[in-house]
């Protein structure tokens, strides 16, 4: 089934449901473990209506950015198929490389925390640049099998290494190719969805318990959820943070948020987008995440002029720094990438006006 008008309603299912796991999920579940819980500080419960107005406001943004962009085109003078194939082809065979590399070294009982920290060292500078190409070549061939084999190459890839970047990142890609062929988003296809993902979620975390030598696989509320309530929880130690009188960071926050309470919980939390602007801003964090948003829209805006729509996917491509690496992070990594692109794509219509001239 396909839809008449393009839209961008599987991005905005999949955005707007990673948005409500971290920060609407946790609060619902703070009411199960109890106020005393080990990762909460003592501010969590006073921290509900930021999460609330900060999910609201994402959620508005992503529908206001998508709307404006339904009917920017897309970039005229783009890739030839050759190289398109040729991208994909260099970008699958170094991750079937990793891949090798990390069954041999999960066979040979390395634990997890050296495996995410291996396949980290493994991934070269740049290779983002080259995985937002191939994506790009993805969505542009539009064929499904490419689809399908990078998904099978992101679980084997998770499951070996026992994270979760790579079907995350094959999920996001995804929902644009969904969004960019016009099929209908449907009820049946949203439950499809939701059920893959937690089922995924289940299978890491059942895999690390056996990696962790627990012979009960059976997880509780928070082993299941930690994923969520961990990086939810440091929005209640940032308020006590400012509380406090703590210095700003408004770059890399993370490290010095944790300074503060990992006395207390006895390990790091990724951090929340809610826990940077409470513990930066304090007082002025509604006005400053409406400020943040409606630069976010302007950038993303003008940069549709350059690269049509898939503008619009470099924010999902982006999307998990946001929820738990730093809206700083975040910012900064679509403002360069929005800059390479698009200087590429100048440089490829400027190339192609030469050549055929």
């Amino acid at each position: 089934m396909l839809q008449k008008k393009y839209s961008f309603n599987y991005c905005i299912f999949a955005l707007a449901g990673f948005g409500f796991l971290y920060f609407i999920l946790p609060l619902i579940l703070q009411s199960f473990v109890g106020p005393e819980f080990y990762i909460f500080s003592k501010e969590q419960n006073n921290v509900y209506f930021e999460n609330i107005t900060f999910y609201l406001l994402l959620v508005v943004f992503l529908f206001v950015l998508s709307s404006s962009m339904i009917h920017s085109p897309w970039v005229v003078n783009r890739p030839t198929t050759t190289v398109n194939y040729f991208i994909i082809a260099i970008t699958f065979i170094y991750l079937i490389f990793v891949f090798g590399k990390g069954l041999i070294l999960s066979r040979n009982g390395v634990p997890r925390e050296e495996l995410l920290e291996i396949i980290s060292s493994q991934l070269v500078p740049g290779f983002g640049y080259l995985l937002l190409a191939c994506f790009f070549s993805i969505i542009r061939l539009r064929k499904s099998y490419l689809l399908v084999a990078f998904g099978l190459l992101a679980l084997s890839l998770d499951v070996v290494y026992q994270g979760k970047i790579f079907v995350t990142n094959a999920l996001m890609l995804t929902m644009f190719f969904l969004d960019n062929n016009r099929i209908k988003l449907t009820f049946f296809r949203v439950v499809s969805f939701v059920l893959i993902g937690f089922g995924f979620l289940a299978f890491i975390f059942i895999l690390r318990s056996f990696s962790a030598g627990e012979n009960n696989a059976a997880i509780g509320v928070y082993t299941y959820f930690s994923e969520f309530m961990g990086v939810n929880a440091t929005s209640g130690w940032a308020k006590e943070y400012a509380a406090n009188g703590g210095a700003h960071g408004f770059f890399n926050f993370d490290p010095i948020l944790q300074k503060f309470y990992i006395g207390s919980v006895g390990h790091g939390l990724a951090i929340s987008p809610v826990a940077y602007f409470i513990g930066n801003f304090g007082d002025y964090f509604y006005l400053i995440i409406f400020i943040y948003f409606l630069v976010l829209f302007l950038i993303f805006y003008f940069s549709s002029y350059i690269l049509g729509r898939f503008c619009f996917f470099i924010l999902v491509y982006n999307f998990i720094h946001l929820l738990r690496h730093g809206p700083d992070i975040f910012l900064y990594k679509c403002f360069l990438q929005l800059i390479i692109v698009s200087l590429a794509v100048l440089f490829i219509n400027f190339f192609a006006k030469i050549r055929f001239k």
